[in-house]
Order: structure tokens, then C-alpha cells, then sequence
């Protein structure tokens, strides 16, 4: 489909019209007045609420589709429509129709092809829509904010010269005439044409204010008039819809296509080599549905797989970033031999509960933490991967004490491909230069050289649970189901958090004067700019140290996971799944780690990032001073050497429920530590 580029305007005198149009732009003098109503609730809610109930359930059985990608060669793809292509580089932004390549105005943010007519959104503010015969139509600035930053707000439907236009969560219509605004305390998700009909997707949030949730329904759009279908029972929630022989929705997780008979499920994203927060847009085409990333466009094709050829299992806990389902889709778009279905698990209990009823998978993930794998481990429910990870090892390739960090008496059963260093910044005016903060005193004689103004740098609660992460395991024993909260250790946790702010209100506004602070160190540039800070704080100076929480035994910073992996000892495809595994520390996967703000664990990878810095246009001197900070965040890297151990939500809830009554000067800290233990023994006798 991006093929046989050209540069030209169109050949036909229509065509050359529209691209002048386009190249003019859409000045006020070009925009006819519109007048912009509002459709009443009662059209929106008719038989809304008696229909909550009737949910419309996809159809399993259904063929899987197979995803065919086409990369774009040269810039980003911001829209499609049918057979158009928005696409942006740099400041400039052009269309693709029918082979034939027209420069468009640079805010241009959504295309509609419809009836040998093009529809473009303009992203200014406000939002404003470019029709086919030059006319401009103003929509109201609703959302508040600007759209056309590079992503395409701006979705159109069309019926019966009937025009329906969304922009972020809002939805107007426009007969030529006038621009009324549909229901706006739906927000509105997509919209398509099909068969005649437009629909609609919106999310109506039910239940009191407190307990209230947003949950999808489907609607027919009848000229201003909004008719409910029902609730959408679907894997997730809608992310985008399109129109053509049928309606296809995409949510984070999977596709359906809705006819009025009913819905038919077309796979797992991943499973499609696919992932939901790439994806910009989608459209239906002839020879099949059209996914469109910014790189380039899937088009999938109904049943020519047979069903699918998944050959592995990997049960995951999502992360924050959604990093590996969407390594998981790459490996699948990239392999033939070895296919991987990503099975997401809510909580950790859902999960353990799977594996209890024989749901063994090939592969676990879980998110930001590994105490849960820890648990598994000892359980015996996960493989040892030290001999495969000391055969990676050996190429001297990897920071080895990532790896190392992660083993459990020795052994590694899980790692994490990607992380961050996690640690305490503190001028070393404050701290006499000390290597280490060994103890709660060492840090509390920095605080008191500042007066009782320094401890109003953060809540109590705040305090509190992050010296518990970092000494987790101090206070936590999981693998033996045993706890350690009633010592003089943690009495004096309690008391050093109890100095801090007790409000948002008793907080310091102004945080800039504060020189502690807890970090996530991922670039060397991070310690470029806390010692810039410190400069300017000259009392401070700009000497930094960071250092491990006092709670940790150990001597360098704690290393954060994006995620953490594992292989099950029950796998009956344990090469098959190592291979997936390994391939989480390719180059390929390793390079996307700084997008979210993450370090890959490959020396190489690490090494080509840190270049790009010296390799740009740098004032004279820069490259010297950044080889400096450089050498550093090594050296803090090469030493990082334990895990910063987010408590399990339900220990984490325990500890600051009951030591918000020490707090408030309710109990002792003996009383609350004696609670604390008994609840945590009970959790973790639970769990076990």
C-alpha cells in the first residue's frame, strides 16, 4: 500500500483543486458560520438504563486472523482512512491517496476518504475540519487543550451526507447547515459507518460518585439522536472502532467485528504480533483490516492460519509502561517457529489461583515486583536459569550484577531485562562525605544539621514505606511465611518517619530547597542535572552522593525492574521459552528500553545510547563534562547489587494502616508494631 511514492498533485482538475486547497489553507475568510446546539439528554438516555443489563457477547469460535506488516520508509503515519494516509516528518505533513502525494497544512491531525472526497482535521485551537468544498467547520475547544501534537484526535464518520466527527472524548454532527454537539456525559470512544448506520461507542460511568466505573456500550447514531444498543462485555476496554463491512472494535487487548447478528472474535493482539498502545489508527480496505503504527500499517487477513500456531504460554501481571505483551507482539510479528500466547492476570491471587487448577503456563511475568516470583521460586514452581544465563554472561555483554542481584540462595530463577537504579541523593556537604549512610542516625544527623524545616520534605507515610521497600527484606521473609516487625529496629522506623509531615499542608511548598530526595538514576545525564541543581543551592555545593536506603544491608544503590521473567519448571517447551526469553536481551528489545525511561541490561546497547550525547553538536567543554558523570553512573551501575523490593499491596496496606495510629499519637509503637506482625503472619500464612 506504500508504494510507487510521487510527488505530484493529482492529474484531474478536481484533484488539483483539493490539493490547492489544501496548500492555501484554512484561513477565517474560508470558514462559513456555523451554529453549534446541543442534542438533549433525554435523546441519549432513552432506554439506556433498562439496557445496561444486555451485554453482547463475542463469538470464541471464531477464525483468527494472521497480521501482514508493511514498514513506511520515510516518516510517521498519523491517520489512515480507506485509501488514505496521513503521515507527518519533522514540520511537514502530507496525504497519500490513490498513489498520488499532496502536501497539507502542518496541524492537519485526521482524514476521512469518502465519495471521492477527502475531510481533513486541523489540530489547532480550536480544532477546526477542512471540508471537501473549502468550507471550514469550528469545533468547539471543549477538551481545553490543543490537539495535533502528533497523534490523530480527530475521527469521522459519514452516512447519508450526514458527517459525525469525535474529537478526543467529544462527538458533533454536522448536516451542512448546523454543528450539534451529541450527549457529552458519554465520552465518546469511536465511531463507524456500516451499512448504512453509524455507531458509536461511548462510556457512561455507573454507580455513586465513590464507586462509580466507566463501562462501554454500544449506540446507533440517528441524525442528533442517540440510540442505545446495549453493554459491551469485551477483553478490555474499546480503544478504537472503525467502520466498513462490519463495525471493528480494538481494545488493549484484543479485536472483534460487530454485525447485528452478532459479535465475532478476530484474536489477541498479541497473538497478532500487535500491540494496543502502538497502534494510531485503524480502517477497513479490501483485502482486509488496516492497523496502522507509526512506522508503518497491518493489514489482516481472515483465516489464513488455521487457527493460529501459538506454541508457548506466558501468564502476566501487566507493568506501568505495558513493556512485555508489546515485546511479546514483536516476537511473534519476527518468529515463525515459535509463537506466544500473552495471557494477562489481574492480581497476583488470579494467578496463583490459575496455577493451583493446573493452568501451567510456559512463561511468568510480573511487573515492578518480584517478591511474588521470590515466592514462586521457592515453591519450586520456577526453573534455575543460571546456566543459560551464565553462557549470555560469558560474552561479556551484560552487567552481570543485574543477573546476580535477582538470585535466591544462589540460584536465579528470574531476572529483569530492563530496570532502573534506585537510591538516596544527598549533598556531600551534608553527609561529610561519607561512602555510606550505614544507619537511621547517619541520615538523621544530616536532617537535624538543617533544622526541623528539613523533615518537612515529605509525609510520613511517604517515609515510611519507602525505607520498607528498600529494607524489605529486613522486616519481610516471604519464601518462610515469617515476619520481623516487633524489634527495636523497626521501633526506630517508626519513630525517625514520625518526624516528618503529617499533611499535604505541613509539607515545604517549596521543594526546590529541599537537597534530599529518593532518585531513579536511568541516564547519565540524571546526574547531570541533580549536581546543576545542587550548584545553585551554593550552601549545598554540588558534590552528590547516593547512597542505598539505611534499611539495606547492602553496599550499592537498589536496582528497580520494568518487569521481571521467569521460565516454569512444569514447561514442557523449556528451549522453546528460553528462546523468548533470551530474546527479551536482544538488541532489538534492549534499545527500547531508554523510551521508558528505563537502562538495558546489555553493555553494547548501553554503551551506542550514552554516544549519541558526544556524538551531537555540543557546546566546547560539554563532552568532558559529560564523560564525567558518565564515569560516575558507571561506577554506580557496575555496584548496584540488590533488588528494591516494592511490598505486596496487602502488606504494603497493613504497614500504613496500622502505623497511621502511632502517627496520630493513638498508639504505641510497640501496639502497632504487635498488629502489624500478626496481620502480616496472617497474609503471608494465606499466601502460603
Amino acid at each position: 500500500m506504500i508504494q510507487n511514492r510521487k510527488r505530484w498533485l493529482f492529474a484531474t482538475l478536481w484533484l488539483l483543486l483539493i490539493g490547492l486547497l489544501f496548500l492555501s489553507g484554512c484561513d477565517e475568510s474560508d470558514r462559513s458560520p456555523t451554529n453549534t446546539s446541543q442534542t438533549s439528554v433525554s435523546s441519549v438516555y432513552t432506554d439506556t438504563l433498562s439496557l445496561k443489563d444486555t451485554a453482547l457477547m463475542p463469538d470464541e469460535s471464531a477464525t483468527t486472523y494472521e497480521a501482514q506488516y508493511t514498514p513506511v520508509e520515510d516518516g510517521t503515519i498519523l491517520a489512515v482512512s480507506q485509501d488514505a494516509i496521513l503521515m507527518c516528518e519533522q514540520d511537514q505533513r502530507w496525504l497519500e491517496w490513490r498513489d498520488e502525494w499532496t502536501k497539507v497544512q502542518s496541524e492537519t491531525v485526521g482524514v476521512l476518504s469518502y465519495d471521492d472526497s477527502i475531510y481533513l482535521a486541523l489540530g489547532s485551537d480550536p480544532v477546526s475540519i477542512l471540508l471537501p468544498d473549502g468550507q471550514g467547520l469550528e469545533l468547539p475547544n471543549q477538551a481545553g487543550f490543543l490537539s495535533g501534537s502528533g497523534t490523530a484526535y480527530v475521527h469521522f464518520a459519514i452516512e447519508d451526507k450526514l458527517l459525525y466527527v469525535l474529537n478526543e472524548t467529544y462527538l458533533y454532527s454536522y448536516d451542512g447547515q448546523a454543528l450539534t454537539s451529541m450527549e457529552d456525559s458519554v465520552q465518546w470512544r469511536g465511531i463507524g459507518a456500516v451499512d448504512g448506520n453509524v455507531y458509536a461507542v461511548g462510556a457512561i460511568r455507573t454507580g455513586d460518585v465513590e464507586d462509580s466505573a466507566l463501562l462501554d456500550y454500544l449506540f446507533l447514531l440517528d441524525n442528533t439522536a442517540c440510540v442505545c444498543l446495549g453493554r459491551l462485555e469485551l477483553e478490555g476496554a474499546v480503544q478504537k472502532l472503525c467502520g466498513g463491512k462490519a463495525l471493528y472494535l480494538m481494545t488493549d487487548r484484543a479485536l472483534y467485528a460487530w454485525t447485528e447478528a452478532s459479535f465475532t472474535y478476530l484474536g489477541s493482539l498479541v497473538d497478532l504480533g500487535l500491540s494496543g498502545d502502538s497502534i494510531v489508527d485503524m480502517t477497513e480496505a479490501e483485502d482486509g483490516l488496516l492497523l496502522a503504527e507509526a512506522q508503518g500499517i497491518f493489514t489482516l487477513l481472515p483465516g489464513s492460519n488455521d487457527g493460529g500456531s501459538s506454541t508457548l504460554t506466558a501468564a502476566y501481571i501487566p507493568d506501568s509502561w505495558g513493556t512485555f505483551p508489546t515485546a511479546m507482539a514483536a516476537f511473534n510479528r519476527t518468529h515463525t517457529d515459535i509463537q506466544v500466547k500473552a495471557v494477562a492476570y489481574e492480581t497476583e491471587a488470579e494467578l496463583s489461583l490459575s496455577l493451583t487448577v493446573g493452568e501451567v503456563p510456559d512463561i511468568i511475568c510480573v511487573g515492578d515486583n518480584p517478591a511474588y516470583l521470590q515466592t514462586l521460586a521457592s515453591k519450586d514452581v520456577l526453573q534455575p536459569l543460571d546456566d543459560n544465563l551464565d553462557n549470555l554472561s560469558r560474552q561479556g555483554n551484560y552487567f552481570e550484577n543485574i543477573f546476580s542481584a535477582c538470585a535466591i540462595e544462589g540460584n536465579t530463577y528470574f531476572f529483569c531485562p530492563t530496570y532502573y537504579l534506585y537510591g538516596m541523593q544527598v549533598p556531600l556537604s551534608l553527609t561529610g562525605g561519607a561512602a555510606q549512610l550505614n544507619t537511621l542516625d547517619d541520615l538523621e544527623h544530616a536532617f537535624q544539621s538543617l533544622g526541623e524545616d528539613s523533615y518537612r520534605w515529605m509525609l510520613k507515610e511517604d517515609m515510611l514505606y519507602n525505607l520498607i521497600c528498600d529494607g524489605y527484606t529486613a522486616f519481610i521473609d516471604e519464601q518462610n511465611a515469617t515476619a520481623f516487625f516487633e524489634t527495636e529496629a523497626f521501633y526506630a522506623v517508626l519513630e525517625f518517619c514520625n518526624r516528618f509531615a503529617a499533611t499535604q499542608q505541613d509539607l515545604v511548598l517549596d521543594n526546590a530547597n529541599q537537597p534530599f530526595s529518593f532518585v531513579r538514576l536511568y541516564d547519565p545525564s540524571e546526574l547531570m542535572r541533580f549536581s546543576v541543581k545542587m550548584e545553585e543551592k551554593t550552601e549545598y555545593g554540588s558534590r552528590v552522593g547516593y547512597y542505598p536506603l539505611p534499611l539495606s544491608s547492602f553496599n550499592g544503590l537498589g536496582i528497580g525492574g520494568s518487569y521481571f521473567v521467569g521460565l516454569c519448571a512444569a514447561s514442557q517447551q523449556q528451549e522453546a521459552a528460553w528462546e523468548v526469553l533470551r530474546y527479551l536481551l536482544s538488541d532489538e528489545v534492549q534499545e527500547k528500553a531508554s523510551d521508558t525511561f528505563c537502562l538495558p541490561v546489555s553493555r553494547s546497547v548501553c554503551e551506542r545510547i550514552w554516544n549519541q550525547v558526544l556524538n551531537q553538536d555540543n557546546p566546547d567543554g560539554y563532552n568532558e563534562y559529560y564523560r564525567g558523570f558518565r564515569a560516575q553512573f558507571e561506577t554506580l551501575l557496575e555496584g548496584a547489587d540488590h533488588l528494591n523490593v516494592a511490598a505486596a499491596p496487602a502488606i504494603r496496606d497493613i504497614i500504613l494502616e496500622e502505623a497511621a495510629a502511632y502517627f496520630a499519637g493513638d498508639k504505641s509503637a510497640e501496639a502497632v508494631s504487635a498488629n502489624i506482625q500478626n496481620r502480616a503472619l496472617l497474609y503471608l500464612a494465606e499466601q502460603s
